[in-house]
């Protein structure tokens, strides 16, 4: 069903809503403040771009700074008119009901997506990269493919054999191990057995 001016009962539901928000938000901003924060922006704005065609950010960092302090005085305000965390409150403005808890969690798995690894100088342990050189024999020979150097390797990624990934752990840049392994059982092109390898090894994390 829709009303006479063609829109749906949840649309227009939708739009009292937002309507209602910006009228609460609109109470709890003074317009002494609102009309800094716009000022001050404008300013912020043409100083910024003369400081990145000068490639010099201290000429633009006070306007900067001034801007900062008008919105952090803006979402204290917000958050008392609307019971809500200062930052809580700005989100709600551009996109009601989600929190500084949902922000942090979905950067927190954008971190586990695209971890930052750093070059450490102790024995590697669980969740390190490590870099390995290694050689993979059956029967005492080199199996095709059994050979690489500088393989990346996320340790408890399980990306390779666990008797690989669990023999990593606690050894140190420049060592070697043999590792007994067992390929799985429908790997049967590599003859199920990779007694072994020697993994010169360097690490990151």
């Amino acid at each position: 069903m829709a009303s006479s001016n063609g829109s749906s009962p949840a649309s227009q539901v939708s739009q009292a809503a937002v309507a209602r928000r910006q009228r609460d938000h609109a109470i709890a901003t003074p317009a002494t403040l609102v009309s800094r924060l716009t000022k001050a922006a404008s300013r912020a704005e043409s100083r910024w771009l003369e400081a990145r065609a000068a490639g010099k950010f201290e000429p633009f960092a006070p306007y900067l700074e001034e801007v900062v302090h008008l919105v952090r005085d803006k979402a204290a305000l917000l958050g008392q008119a609307l019971n809500l965390a200062p930052y809580d409150a700005l989100v709600d403005e551009f996109s009601p009901g989600l929190t500084t808890a949902d922000i942090d969690a979905m950067l927190e798995s954008m971190r586990a997506q695209r971890p930052v690894f750093t070059e450490v100088e102790r024995a590697a342990e669980d969740g390190d990269r490590v870099a390995i050189d290694y050689e993979g024999r059956i029967d005492g020979e080199v199996f095709p493919g059994g050979k690489g150097e500088g393989m990346a390797v996320t340790i408890g990624a399980h990306r390779v054999l666990p008797e690989i990934e669990q023999a990593l752990i606690g050894m140190k840049v420049g060592g070697s191990k043999r590792i007994p392994a067992q390929f799985p059982a429908d790997n049967e092109d590599r003859g199920g057995i990779l007694p072994a390898p020697r993994l010169p090894l360097s690490h990151r994390t």
